[in-house]
Protein backbone atom coordinates (compact mmCIF):
# COMPACT_ATOMS: atom_id res chain seq x y z
CA UNK A 1 0.00 0.00 0.00
CA UNK A 2 1.42 3.03 -1.30
CA UNK A 3 -1.53 5.49 0.05
CA UNK A 4 -1.69 7.04 3.09
CA UNK A 5 -3.10 9.40 5.25
CA UNK A 6 -1.81 13.34 5.33
CA UNK A 7 0.60 12.21 2.02
CA UNK A 8 0.80 15.10 -0.76
CA UNK A 9 -0.31 13.07 -4.08
CA UNK A 10 0.42 14.07 -7.48
CA UNK A 11 -1.85 12.11 -10.33
CA UNK A 12 -0.67 12.55 -13.86
CA UNK A 13 -2.99 11.51 -16.72
CA UNK A 14 -6.04 11.66 -13.80
CA UNK A 15 -9.05 11.75 -16.46
CA UNK A 16 -11.46 10.53 -15.83
CA UNK A 17 -10.36 10.90 -12.15
CA UNK A 18 -10.55 6.78 -10.57
CA UNK A 19 -7.32 6.88 -9.26
CA UNK A 20 -7.91 10.88 -8.29
CA UNK A 21 -10.90 9.68 -5.78
CA UNK A 22 -8.80 6.53 -4.75
CA UNK A 23 -5.96 8.88 -3.57
CA UNK A 24 -8.57 11.80 -2.25
CA UNK A 25 -10.04 9.09 0.06
CA UNK A 26 -6.71 7.27 1.08
CA UNK A 27 -4.97 10.49 2.22
CA UNK A 28 -8.12 12.16 3.57
CA UNK A 29 -8.87 15.76 4.91
CA UNK A 30 -5.33 16.15 6.46
CA UNK A 31 -3.29 15.06 2.57
CA UNK A 32 -4.06 17.15 -0.85
CA UNK A 33 -4.11 15.21 -4.02
CA UNK A 34 -3.33 17.17 -7.03
CA UNK A 35 -4.35 15.94 -10.10
CA UNK A 36 -3.27 17.22 -14.02
CA UNK A 37 -4.34 15.79 -17.62
CA UNK A 38 -4.92 17.02 -20.91
CA UNK A 39 -8.47 15.77 -20.56
CA UNK A 40 -11.11 18.56 -18.43
CA UNK A 41 -11.93 16.08 -15.37
CA UNK A 42 -15.08 16.26 -13.39
CA UNK A 43 -14.18 18.19 -9.90
CA UNK A 44 -13.62 15.58 -7.26
CA UNK A 45 -13.84 17.19 -3.62
CA UNK A 46 -10.19 18.25 -1.49
CA UNK A 47 -8.72 17.58 -4.51
CA UNK A 48 -6.82 20.47 -6.68
CA UNK A 49 -6.99 20.04 -10.34
CA UNK A 50 -4.87 21.25 -13.65
CA UNK A 51 -5.60 21.20 -16.59
CA UNK A 52 -3.06 20.87 -19.53
CA UNK A 53 0.55 19.30 -20.95
CA UNK A 54 2.67 19.19 -17.74
CA UNK A 55 5.54 19.43 -20.34
CA UNK A 56 4.94 22.75 -20.85
CA UNK A 57 6.88 25.70 -18.85
CA UNK A 58 3.54 27.67 -18.08
CA UNK A 59 1.87 24.11 -16.97
CA UNK A 60 4.82 23.14 -14.91
CA UNK A 61 4.48 26.56 -13.47
CA UNK A 62 1.27 26.38 -12.41
CA UNK A 63 2.09 23.26 -11.05
CA UNK A 64 4.93 24.53 -9.24
CA UNK A 65 2.76 26.86 -7.27
CA UNK A 66 0.21 24.00 -6.43
CA UNK A 67 2.89 22.17 -4.97
CA UNK A 68 3.72 25.31 -2.59
CA UNK A 69 7.33 24.28 -2.53
CA UNK A 70 6.70 20.48 -1.54
CA UNK A 71 7.45 17.69 -3.16
CA UNK A 72 4.71 14.80 -3.73
CA UNK A 73 5.20 11.12 -1.48
CA UNK A 74 3.45 9.55 -4.21
CA UNK A 75 3.65 9.90 -8.20
CA UNK A 76 0.79 7.83 -10.28
CA UNK A 77 0.28 7.97 -13.39
CA UNK A 78 -2.49 6.70 -15.40
CA UNK A 79 -1.11 8.44 -18.91
CA UNK A 80 -2.22 6.26 -22.12
CA UNK A 81 -1.37 7.59 -25.70
CA UNK A 82 -4.27 8.63 -28.07
CA UNK A 83 -3.80 4.85 -30.09
CA UNK A 84 -3.42 4.53 -33.57
CA UNK A 85 -3.46 0.78 -34.12
CA UNK A 86 0.15 0.17 -34.76
CA UNK A 87 1.11 -1.60 -31.97
CA UNK A 88 4.76 -0.67 -32.42
CA UNK A 89 3.88 3.21 -32.74
CA UNK A 90 1.69 2.54 -29.66
CA UNK A 91 4.25 1.13 -27.58
CA UNK A 92 6.80 3.89 -28.32
CA UNK A 93 4.47 6.69 -27.28
CA UNK A 94 3.02 4.57 -24.06
CA UNK A 95 6.93 4.37 -23.14
CA UNK A 96 7.60 7.75 -24.01
CA UNK A 97 4.79 8.62 -21.19
CA UNK A 98 6.42 6.45 -18.78
CA UNK A 99 9.76 8.41 -19.01
CA UNK A 100 7.83 11.97 -18.89
CA UNK A 101 6.97 10.35 -15.23
CA UNK A 102 9.76 9.54 -14.39
CA UNK A 103 11.07 12.68 -14.85
CA UNK A 104 9.00 14.15 -12.78
CA UNK A 105 9.45 12.47 -10.30
CA UNK A 106 13.03 13.35 -10.32
CA UNK A 107 11.66 16.68 -10.07
CA UNK A 108 8.71 16.35 -8.13
CA UNK A 109 9.47 13.20 -5.96
CA UNK A 110 10.19 12.88 -2.35
CA UNK A 111 13.42 11.26 -1.28
CA UNK A 112 12.02 7.26 -0.28
CA UNK A 113 8.32 8.23 -1.85
CA UNK A 114 6.23 5.71 -4.22
CA UNK A 115 5.11 5.70 -7.75
CA UNK A 116 3.03 3.61 -9.74
CA UNK A 117 3.31 3.70 -13.38
CA UNK A 118 0.86 2.56 -16.02
CA UNK A 119 2.72 0.27 -18.66
CA UNK A 120 1.50 -1.53 -21.63
CA UNK A 121 2.67 -5.04 -21.99
CA UNK A 122 3.97 -5.87 -25.68
CA UNK A 123 7.35 -5.18 -27.92
CA UNK A 124 9.86 -3.60 -25.49
CA UNK A 125 8.01 -4.20 -22.38
CA UNK A 126 10.73 -5.57 -20.48
CA UNK A 127 13.81 -3.45 -21.67
CA UNK A 128 11.53 -0.70 -20.48
CA UNK A 129 11.32 -2.26 -17.03
CA UNK A 130 14.56 -2.68 -16.80
CA UNK A 131 15.60 0.93 -17.60
CA UNK A 132 13.66 2.03 -14.76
Amino acid sequence: QILAPSQLVLDLGSAPGSWTQVAAKAVGGSGVVIATDLLEMKPVPGVKFLQGDFTDDKVRGELSVMLEGRRAHVILSDMAPNLSGNRIVDQGKAFLLVELALKMAEEWLVDGGSMAVKVFQGQGYEECLEMY
